[in-house]
């Protein structure tokens, strides 16, 4: 009774040992965004087969500011994520495209010294793609789309850049994540 009990035990802990976990959600930070000014964490879930959804939030004051503006507000994103091709045993690896949705709100000092409000929105149509190592997640984007709203003098709004150049109501964004799956 004794052997059979221990068999079955190694062949369940052999079994589950050899499965590649099924992550379904992931908690990320991106890469980077402390060193322009804010702090950003993110969470996603696998909402269907090839898709997830994706909110981030961050606070904008936390972080270096390199324009010495002393901004203080919040930006928030949503994305709905499609994935084109991946890895059907990690549903939230691969290839990706995305509409994502920005908001971002801060005070700051403007270049007269003067203490001013943006306050931006952007959709973007976005692609990247997503890599899971084991639990680590590694998360590469860029994307452009329209915006509205009233922008900083530096054109940056703490999770992406508006056309300085034409001064069309065009934004973009680019960023690295990095994170762990659960």
């Amino acid at each position: 009774m004794k052997e059979k009990f221990l068999l079955i035990a190694l062949l369940v802990c052999c079994r589950t040992g050899a499965q590649v976990p099924d992550y379904r959600n992931d908690l990320k930070i991106t890469f980077l965004s402390w060193g322009t000014g804010s702090s950003k964490i993110s969470y996603e879930r696998v909402t269907w087969p090839s898709q997830t959804d994706e909110i981030t939030f961050g606070l904008i004051s936390m972080g270096y500011d390199k324009f010495g503006n002393d901004p203080k507000g919040i930006t928030v994103r949503y994305a709905h994520k499609w994935i084109i091709a991946g890895n059907v045993e990690k549903p939230l690896e691969g290839l990706y495209i995305r509409p994502e949705l920005v908001w971002s709100q801060y005070r700051y000092d403007n270049k007269s010294g003067e203490r001013t409000t943006s306050d931006m929105c952007a959709l973007f149509g976005t692609a990247g793609y997503q890599h899971v190592w084991k639990r680590l997640v590694m998360d590469g984007f860029i994307g452009i789309g329209p915006c509205l709203g009233n922008r900083a003098d530096t054109y940056y709004q703490h999770g992406f850049i508006t056309c300085k150049a034409t001064g069309a109501n065009i934004a973009y964004t680019f960023g690295m994540k990095v994170g762990v799956a659960f």
